[in-house]
């Protein structure tokens, strides 16, 4: 039952930031769902006549292989949670803005959207759930620490004292399919939120909770 997250935009707070941070969460309800995704892109590769290790990247490849991409992966198993800061509101409303605010603010509302499904896959399991959580590689461990602190806040209704996430790592997308499935999914999303809606569409059925802003 793992999830992978990527995020668009920088969560810095000062004046030459982005405008706006995206933080997104791809979850698969079962390894076998998951394996069949990675599966799923390497096919999207081979028909894209690209090489084994190509990285699918959404701000470095074309319009058209993004929706081919996400109209590869449109039929998995998968659901995703995305959660917007938009800095300028939050300073307009009077916000003392932070990194530390503005990762903990979009992690809390993907984490929310969540959890509810994380309890369900653990009833089903009859166990802990253990939720492994990868995270696209990123040099500030300081951001990466804030993801597993809102990742392992919550306990497990199996045993109080377990968390229901186990262990939050990281993963250099050329490592996996499914980091740069996180990647695809947030671009779209961000897509979306700046009203170009075409490639969202192909995998908005799959969102958990709609497209969350902060504040």
């Amino acid at each position: 039952m793992p999830t992978f997250c990527d995020e668009s935009g920088d969560f810095g707070s000062g004046p030459k930031s982005s405008d706006h941070f995206h933080f997104a969460a791809v979850w698969f309800e079962t390894i076998e769902e998951a394996q069949a995704c990675r599966v799923v892109i390497d096919e999207v590769r081979r028909a894209e006549n690209v090489r084994a290790g190509f990285v699918f990247h959404f701000a470095e490849i074309s319009p058209e292989m993004r929706k081919a991409f996400l109209r590869g992966v449109s039929g998995q198993n998968f659901k995703f949670a995305v959660c917007t800061a938009e800095k300028r509101r939050a300073e307009a409303k009077g916000e003392n803005l932070s990194r530390e605010l503005i990762v903990n603010s979009v992690v809390g509302g993907v984490t929310a959207s969540l959890v509810e499904y994380y309890h369900i896959a653990e009833g089903s399991k009859g166990s802990p759930l253990k939720e492994r959580v990868t995270v696209h590689y990123h040099n500030n461990g300081d951001y990466i620490e804030l993801i597993r602190r809102g990742f392992t806040a919550y306990a497990s209704v199996r045993n109080p004292k377990a968390r229901l996430v186990k262990k939050v790592s990281t993963e250099r997308a050329e490592s996996d399919n499914l980091v740069q499935l996180a990647d695809m999914v947030c671009g779209a999303a961000k897509q979306n939120y700046e009203g170009e809606r075409d490639l969202y569409r192909l995998i908005e059925s799959k969102r958990l909770d709609g497209c969350k802003t902060w504040p």
